[in-house]
C-alpha cells in the first residue's frame, strides 16, 4: 500500500472549463495528458512537458487527448516528468502543474 500512496501523492489533476466544455489535465512523474471530457465546442487538447533531465517535448495537440509517457515515444528514457503545461486552444494561457 505504501507504494500506491507514494505514487498518488505525485499525481495532480486540474479541470479546465471553457465555452461549455470541460478538459481534464493530468500529470504524474510517469505521464501527462490533456483530455476533452465534455461538450461540443471547438478546441483541441494541448500539452507540453519537461522532464527531470531537462528534455522538453514541444507542444503536442489532438482533438481528443494529447499526452506523453516516459515509458514510450519521444519522452522514453528522459527521467521523470517535472513540469507540464495544459491548454484547450493554441492562443490561450496554459495551466501549469509542477512536481
Amino acid at each position: 500500500m505504501g507504494d500506491n500512496t507514494a505514487k498518488a501523492a505525485h499525481t495532480k489533476i486540474i479541470t479546465i472549463r471553457r465555452s461549455g466544455c470541460t478538459w481534464l489535465a493530468y500529470s504524474s512523474h510517469t505521464g501527462a495528458h490533456t483530455r476533452k471530457v465534455q461538450g461540443g465546442c471547438t478546441g483541441h487538447s494541448w500539452i507540453y512537458v519537461q522532464t527531470t533531465t531537462g528534455w522538453k517535448s514541444g507542444w503536442k495537440h489532438s482533438s481528443g487527448q494529447a499526452g506523453f509517457s516516459i515509458h514510450s515515444g519521444p519522452a522514453k528514457g528522459h527521467g521523470k516528468i517535472k513540469y507540464s503545461w495544459h491548454k484547450t486552444q493554441r492562443n490561450e494561457a496554459a495551466r501549469f502543474i509542477q512536481h
